[in-house]
């Protein structure tokens, strides 16, 4: 089948389309965030719905349920048709969960469409994830699949601009409004995913191999016929050749030890993420601002604005630093950071409210520096390392994994974060520091450092890493052979 005419015919026009789509997809997801985060702290929103904090959460959290549910066909659709349907159906789903949501006339109507919203980005974070990482060249891949998810904070400042310019709105357009907004960046998102190719490597699973090589040279700048094209196809292949059914994927990835590693690694991951301490500084960043004494609409809006700012920053510089400094030691250097902004967090805000002379800004620069640390590493590697660690033939399986890990946890998080921060006071921020303290351990003994690995290798570096350490030089490329003595123990 010869390729579609609309494709990028050079590795930069490749590049560009690839860009793109790891800017507007996640960005349309990280201005829903931000956007609840604001709509939160609008009175007019409060009002019309009768929100309480089960209301509250429950708004948040429908998000969740939807992706939760999304979890459990993305990755039969994602391995039978392909990655770019998939990426194509989930923002047509997106749109669908943005109408209803929009039209709101009661909170019913409000968590239906956020649980459509929710099931749409399921299925997206997991398809355009991938196929971005499949379509970009091992020199660009960690900047490309790094700046993924950073791209959510560009959402998250769009959102807070239109709500804070929409508050003043003596109407339900105050809210419905930034709702209809975050249709734009989706439509952008749906342009570039039009122009893009499907993923070689899941064409070589599909027997497709011709079409591959042509969209390998193009991703390579090489000849369809050069040494690194057919090094890729005929990896793939043997994938393809064990790869006996799509309804066989998980029990295969449950049958091996590097698989559970694997596993285990992006449960920790989603852990951190949720409970790590996010999603008090995006979610309820409102009530956070509160208990530390700031509590006009305006002032927590402008903080809002400025901290995403700040955020997208770090995160656009981690994204460029992964592969100069490693993912572990990225990971543990941020955690002990965000460890030691929680617990002088945590003593301000004591101290504020003993009625000790101290300024509430004093709080809130330290929500700046745990926000820094955390920018760093653990926004820019969300969909970076989850595609990353898993061969092709397990790669969406393993990234809805994540994606199911981050939806069940978050899900969590949005229940019960509110209320132990309400009823904790600053205490809450001494124990989510004592959390941080246990993943570390967990980080240090299970990641594996996939720095410098292409993605046909993955398998023989995991089957190789010891528990615990920094970098891979334990791994040599000679230790590919490893896995065909790992597939014939599997047989």
């Amino acid at each position: 089948m010869a390729l579609s005419k609309h494709i990028p015919k050079t590795q930069k026009s490749m590049l560009v389309v690839n860009l793109m789509m790891a800017i507007c997809f996640p960005t349309s997801f990280g201005y829903d965030s931000m956007m609840m985060s604001s709509l939160n702290a609008l009175p007019m929103y409060k009002d019309y719905f009768g929100i309480t904090d089960a209301t509250s959460n429950l708004n948040t959290a429908s998000m969740w349920i939807g992706q939760i549910v999304s979890v459990f066909i993305v990755q039969y659709f994602a391995d039978r048709f392909g990655r770019r349907p998939c990426a194509i159906g989930s923002m047509l789903i997106v749109t669908v969960g943005i109408i209803l949501q929009s039209a709101a006339q009661d909170v019913a109507m409000f968590v239906i469409g956020r649980i459509v919203l929710g099931f749409g980005f399921g299925i997206g974070a997991v398809s355009v994830s991938v196929l971005i990482a499949e379509l970009t060249p091992r020199k660009w891949r960690t900047t490309v699949t790094g700046l993924f998810f950073t791209n959510f904070l560009i959402g998250s400042i769009i959102a807070s601009a239109v709500t804070y310019g929409s508050m003043d709105i003596q109407s339900t357009w105050c809210w419905r409004l930034p709702s209809i907004v975050q249709a734009a960046p989706l439509v952008c998102s749906f342009i570039f995913v039009w122009f893009s190719p499907e993923s070689p490597r899941f064409l070589v699973l599909k027997g497709r191999e011709n079409e591959a090589r042509e969209i390998l040279s193009i991703v390579e700048d090489t000849f369809p016929t050069s040494d690194i094209v057919e090094d890729i196809v005929s990896s793939c292949a043997e994938e393809a050749a064990i790869n006996r059914s799509h309804f066989f994927v998980w029990k295969d990835i449950f049958a091996t030890r590097v698989g559970k590693r694997r596993m285990l690694t992006l449960l920790i991951q989603s852990a951190v993420v949720e409970f790590g301490g996010s999603s008090v500084c995006s979610y309820y960043q409102s009530l956070l601002l509160e208990q530390a004494g700031i509590t006009e609409t305006k002032q927590k809006l402008q903080v809002g604005i400025v901290s995403t700012v700040w955020c997208l920053v770090w995160s656009i510089l981690g994204s460029l630093s992964f592969d100069r400094l490693g993912r572990k030691p990225m990971a543990i250097g941020s955690l002990i950071g965000m460890i030691i902004s929680f617990f002088i967090m945590g003593g301000l805000m004591k101290g504020y409210m003993s009625g000790a002379n101290i300024s509430p800004y004093g709080t809130v620069a330290m929500m700046f520096i745990f926000e820094m640390f955390y920018s760093f590493t653990y926004t820019p590697i969300d969909y970076l390392y989850s595609p990353e660690i898993w061969p092709t033939r397990h790669r969406a399986a393993g990234v809805a994994w994540y994606s199911l890990c981050n939806g069940c946890l978050g899900l969590l998080a949005t229940f019960t974060l509110s209320i132990a921060m309400s009823n904790m006071s600053y205490r809450f921020y001494f124990v989510n520091a004592a959390i941080d303290i246990v993943f570390v351990p967990l980080v240090y003994f299970i990641w594996v450092e996939t720095k410098g690995t292409r993605l046909e290798d993955v398998d023989a570096l995991f089957m190789a890493a010891p528990y615990g350490g920094f970098g891979n030089s334990f791994f040599q490329r000679d230790d590919v052979e490893k896995i065909e003595v790992y597939e014939e123990v599997k047989s």
